[in-house]
């Protein structure tokens, strides 16, 4: 048997008393459900905090290389190359997150190849990750990344617009493109709710694209409650809105 009363010095306290052997089966499975509960709700504070610094928190990006990128891109930017994108500067963010990318242009599709690395304590550069991003006039966007954590942040983030993050860990620069690619040429004909007209991809835009994107993600997010439960309980149940491994 199991009785919940209310304790004088704090909140209500759950007392198993056993005064019988079923006593103690019917208590597990209530033990076991109030686990899960605070879990949750530490989850979710965890992520609606995570959110809510990420978004109120403004941009602050600056070209800090001309026309070049990083020295350190390596295969990744022979691989882009070869993919048809051409680097036009390097990126470095101060605000929300620290951190640097290299940009690449793609030659005759309206996507934009980053090569970002987190810039650790020490003024060193972490281990680079191949994100690609298409923006839409209507605000919508695509994200293709090989980011660990871009499955969590797309699927917390939920606005007006369809976005959409695709992903796959340490994806190659080739499995990225592939991808992305043809979810930019369905998104822009009839057969996904379109067609969806894409901006360009500039090196003078890009800056202006971000800046908006989160200037409108953090409006959406403000009318939301930042994270709805719902919205973290199906990202850990595996059903995220939003985001597709492949």
């Amino acid at each position: 048997m199991v009785t919940i009363y209310l304790s004088e010095q704090g909140p209500p306290v759950i007392a198993a008393l056993l005064w019988t052997p079923l006593g103690v089966a019917g208590a597990v499975p209530l033990v076991v459900a109030f686990a899960v509960m605070v879990a949750f709700l530490l989850a979710w504070i965890k992520a609606r905090t995570w959110v809510n610094r990420h978004f109120t928190a403004p941009l602050r990006l600056t070209w800090s290389r001309e026309e070049t990128a990083l020295d350190g891109d390596g295969e990744i930017g022979e691989e882009l190359r070869g993919l048809g994108y051409a680097p036009v500067g390097t990126l470095t963010e101060r605000e929300p997150s620290v951190c640097v990318m290299s940009v690449y242009v793609h030659s005759s599709l309206p996507i934009y190849g980053l090569v970002v690395r987190d810039l650790e304590a020490n003024g060193t550069h972490g281990k680079p990750a191949v994100v690609l991003e298409s923006y839409f006039c209507g605000g919508e966007r695509i994200t293709t990344s090989g980011m660990r954590g871009a499955r969590e942040a797309g699927a917390l983030v939920e606005t007006a617009v369809p976005r959409l993050v695709q992903y796959r860990v340490d994806g190659t620069a080739t499995a990225l493109d592939g991808q992305h690619v043809g979810t930019l040429k369905a998104w822009m004909s009839s057969r996904s709710g379109g067609p969806r007209k894409p901006l360009p991809a500039t090196r003078e835009a890009l800056i202006g694209y971000l800046e908006a994107d989160h200037a409108r993600v953090r409006k959406a997010l403000e009318a939301r409650g930042w994270v709805r439960p719902g919205t973290l309980l199906r990202l850990l149940i595996g059903q995220p809105r939003n985001s597709l491994g492949f």
